[in-house]
């Protein structure tokens, strides 16, 4: 009994996963199409209010199996220490940016997965501690980094512009990273299928949101910086997502082979 429902938690886990999120996709959705037939300011303020619960509601489904993979296989192959790194340093700069930009739904989607990814972050250490010095190297130069960006934009009035195009440098760099480490590794164990997913179909919310649409800015106001963060997004959760599928394909038939020999 007990190893049914081992089995069984994680498909419950996923469909009330699924129904969360599609329940969000309606509720964007009503909203945006209230908003063609009502007074603007209470569409605009439906939605955002929906295109915040969105975000924070993929957010979690992302980042929660995220920082609970490493944490159930005690593993963290697949994951690049210096991507944890940099994300965890520019981390503030996002919040920042969505501050800026006004985008009160990336402001609270942010926040939400900035405290999950330094829960990652810890459960790595915990897994290996060997990462914790290129880790703190790599959040301590993001972190610079976003910084003189944040100051040099200030200077040039172009607060936001400036500190978008360092924020894009620095997600460009973990793309590459997270891509390049889960292809080299010789297992996935680290990497949530779920989580890739659901960070797949965030980057498109993002890319739409950069655009002006969805409510995730202000009506008519487009992000270089989102816009750019959903292009990464996809590019670096597509591959691994790819990957991980692979991987999990060939080791099927490894398994049923075994199970018939015992």
């Amino acid at each position: 009994m007990s190893g049914s429902a081992v089995t069984a938690s994680p498909r419950a886990v996923g469909l009330c996963s699924a129904s969360l999120c599609a329940v969000m996709c309606a509720t964007l959705c009503t909203a945006l199409l209230v908003g063609a037939t009502t007074h603007a300011a209470a569409a605009a303020v439906t939605a955002t209010v929906s295109a915040g619960a969105l975000l924070v509601t993929l957010e979690l489904m992302r980042s929660v199996p995220t920082w609970l993979r490493p944490r159930r296989t005690r593993c963290r192959q697949g994951i690049s220490n210096t991507a944890i790194g940099l994300l965890a340093g520019s981390g503030p700069g996002w919040i920042v940016l969505a501050a800026t930009t006004h985008a009160a739904p990336a402001a609270a989607a942010t926040s939400v997965w900035f405290v999950l990814h330094l829960a990652l972050w810890r459960e790595v250490h915990l897994v290996d501690r060997r990462c914790l010095k290129p880790t703190l190297s790599a959040a301590a130069a993001s972190g610079a980094a976003v910084a003189v960006g944040w100051v040099a934009g200030l200077a040039v009035h172009r607060a936001a512009m400036v500190t978008g195009a360092t924020l894009g440098t620095i997600t460009l760099t973990c793309t590459a990273l997270a891509v390049r480490t889960a292809f080299r590794a010789p297992t996935t164990t680290g990497l949530s299928a779920t989580a890739l997913a659901v960070g797949t179909t965030e980057g498109v919310v993002y890319l739409v949101g950069g655009a002006g649409l969805g409510g995730v800015l202000p009506t008519g106001t487009c992000s270089a910086g989102y816009l750019f963060f959903g292009l990464m997004a996809l590019a670096a959760n597509g591959p691994r997502l790819a990957r991980v599928a692979l991987q999990s394909m060939a080791a099927t038939p490894g398994s049923l082979r075994q199970r018939t020999a015992t």
